[in-house]
């Protein structure tokens, strides 16, 4: 159904950073799909988790703020994340 839509990109936030925040993120890479953390809309139990949990996908795909998003969509006609890259983003 995503792919059917036109969609392109995938924005992860959620519960259980480590866990299936992540697995998610990693799934939608695997099927191709680009992939967007919303940093701010991710939370752990355990902080230290979280934050080697943010430290791993930094180095895979876009962590950003949700706000970073938010002014992406308001700035387009059409609200898609495809060309963000992270030579782009400043966080």
């Amino acid at each position: 159904m995503v792919r059917n839509n036109g969609i392109k990109t995938l924005i992860t936030p959620g519960v259980t950073t480590e866990g299936c925040v992540e697995s998610t993120a990693r799934d939608g890479q695997f099927y191709d799909y680009m992939i967007v953390t919303a940093r701010d809309c991710v939370k752990s139990e355990n902080q230290r988790n979280h934050e080697g949990a943010l430290e791993i996908m930094v180095g895979r795909w876009d962590v950003i703020t949700s706000k970073q998003i938010m002014d992406i969509w308001s700035s387009r006609r059409e609200p898609q994340l495809a060309s963000v890259r992270r030579e782009n983003i400043h966080a």
